[in-house]
């Protein structure tokens, strides 16, 4: 036998696992309790999992979005630099000693 649930039972039940509130408590010498606020972000976040089933795919989105556009700036930043590489018209070499640069910061002293 099917029940259909009325929208005040769903909010209920809702409200059970989402946290419609956030603390923002004092400590004894008026300095914000952090700890407690955090706690109930999490347990938000955390309802918000349990109650939106599309939820977690959302934020595994809002992450490779953000991870494309930070490796489209440093392909950006990576293309910048070899550009300039280029277009100083000379060869580089990986550098084989460092000798050179010792006698020559001796030589300045």
């Amino acid at each position: 036998m099917s029940r259909d649930y009325t929208s005040e039972e769903l909010q209920a039940a809702v409200a059970k696992l989402v946290r419609a509130s956030i603390r923002r408590s004092y400590g004894a010498l008026a300095n914000r309790r952090t700890d407690l606020a955090f706690g109930d972000v999490q347990d938000a976040a955390a309802g918000v999992f349990l109650s939106y089933p599309g939820a977690p795919y959302y934020v595994v989105g809002l992450g490779r979005d953000v991870l494309l556009e930070r490796a489209e700036t440093l392909e950006e930043v990576v293309a910048d630099l070899e550009d300039t590489v280029r277009s100083t018209g000379r060869r580089t070499r990986p550098v084989e000693g460092l000798s050179s640069l010792a006698n020559a910061r001796s030589a300045l002293g």
